[in-house]
């Protein structure tokens, strides 16, 4: 893989975590605001949510094959103020970090 497109690659990441890490708070957000699980709003942002995983672990993993480099995504939090929502158990918060 030449330079530009690992860097390339790398950014395409970043942007689809940003996306990731969007629709988890929107998630929390609308269950905060008591919208039922099965509201078609909340059905179809969580989607979306899902589909943008599954394209960055698709992504991760041909980064992987063909850089030959482990690839490990993480997010800090803020200590106390923020609360933890419902998706952040779910995907497996680990005392500030989220480990995809």
């Amino acid at each position: 893989m030449v330079k530009h497109q690992k860097v390339k690659s790398l950014f395409l990441m970043e942007i689809k975590y940003r996306w990731i890490t969007y629709y988890q708070r929107k998630i929390n957000k609308m269950l905060e605001n008591g919208i039922s699980l099965n509201h078609p709003h909340l059905v179809s942002t969580y989607c979306k949510y899902e589909k943008h995983i599954y394209k960055i672990f698709e992504m991760k993993e041909n980064f992987e094959k063909e850089t030959n480099e482990k690839i490990v995504f993480y997010q800090n939090f803020a200590p106390v103020k923020e609360k933890t929502g419902v998706m952040d158990v779910v995907m497996g918060t680990i005392k500030g970090s989220l480990f995809l």
